[in-house]
């Protein structure tokens, strides 16, 4: 039924449109299938935000072949041999997609990162208004904003900061863990997650904030965290990525040894750490402290290069390229 909603709107959509660009929902891909279905008469680019089908998903996220995944693994193949152009967020994704014989597929491969939203309005400008009542100015605050799965342990993390705070007095006064969102089940269920909710230096927020708010907790935090899940290779291109890239913070990247992350910030960024290692987390947090104790978190922000890698500038620039190649091709086609 929603397959054939989404043929429905095209029929109308496409007889004025001169680029239709389909966008998918975590493991939805049906404005992508209903394209792929049949021929339309105008160009259309397929954005992979993810890897599609599930099978494609790195361990520990990935599926196992089965009807559902088959049935998925035949509109994957469709859809990237019909597309006029494919686009995904970064190009370790674009090479983990189109792998195998889908490789000949890479020369109308584009590559479009996720950007920052209006996260200008998060900047600090001194008000507190709307951010929780212990958020205090002054205080060492670590951030991590989103839900936290079973995949994307967060127990490096969490035995990393607590061997940094319990490694003097101050940083117990004066540092604080924040984790935003909500929380899987699995983990819930944990009796060290039980533990961690009575740490004094962790603080938790497991309801759904609002975008808003959450950037603007990661604009005033000292040092901004994303996690992902342990594994050898993380072909994702996080979301929060794009806004703390723009906010240009501190961030506490527990990441796998190969991933968009790793390869955005750089083998040399201070702060990079494996998703086992609380080692590593507690040494990374020692970093950022000292950084922020001597007035020098700017000096360990994402590097420039990694900013202006998913600016919209870099964005634009693609899409010229890509409007450029799709006017190419129509030409060839009427030759």
């Amino acid at each position: 039924m929603k397959f054939r909603r989404w043929q429905g709107a095209l029929e109308r959509l496409a007889r004025g449109a001169d680029l239709v660009f389909a966008f998918g929902a975590g493991m939805d891909f049906t404005p992508h299938m209903a394209l792929a279905s049949r021929e339309w008469g105008v160009p259309w680019v397929a954005y992979y935000h993810d890897p599609w089908p599930g099978h494609l998903y790195p361990e520990p996220y990935r599926w196992q072949w089965s009807i559902p995944g088959w049935h998925q693994e035949r509109w994957h193949r469709k859809i990237v041999e019909r597309a006029s152009a494919l686009a995904f967020p970064s190009e370790r994704l674009m090479r983990w997609v189109l792998c195998g014989n889908l490789e000949q597929y890479r020369e109308k491969a584009f590559i479009l990162p996720h950007l920052a939203w209006s996260w200008v309005d998060a900047e600090d400008n001194g008000e507190h208004g709307g951010l929780p009542e212990e958020f205090w100015p002054g205080f060492f605050h670590v951030v991590h904003a989103g839900t936290l799965l079973r995949h994307r342990s967060p127990w490096a993390l969490v035995e990393g900061f607590r061997r940094f705070v319990n490694a003097g007095a101050e940083k117990k006064a004066k540092a604080r863990l924040w984790l935003l969102g909500g929380v899987d089940r699995h983990l819930r269920g944990e009796a060290r997650w039980r533990e961690l909710l009575g740490h004094p230096a962790v603080r938790v927020i497991p309801e759904r904030l609002s975008y808003e708010t959450a950037l603007r907790m990661q604009a005033r935090a000292s040092v901004a965290v994303i996690v992902e899940a342990i594994g050898r290779e993380s072909p994702f291109f996080p979301g929060k990525l794009a806004d703390l890239l723009a906010l240009r913070k501190a961030i506490l990247a527990i990441t796998p040894p190969q991933s968009t992350v790793r390869d955005l910030l750089g083998e040399d960024y201070p702060l990079l750490c494996l998703p086992d290692s609380a080692e590593m987390v507690a040494s990374a947090l020692e970093k950022a402290w000292a950084a922020w104790q001597a007035g020098r978190l700017h000096e360990i922000a994402a590097p420039e290069k990694a900013v202006q890698a998913a600016s919209p500038e870099a964005a634009i620039q693609e899409i010229g390229r890509m409007v450029k190649f799709l006017k190419g091709r129509t030409v060839r086609q009427c030759e």
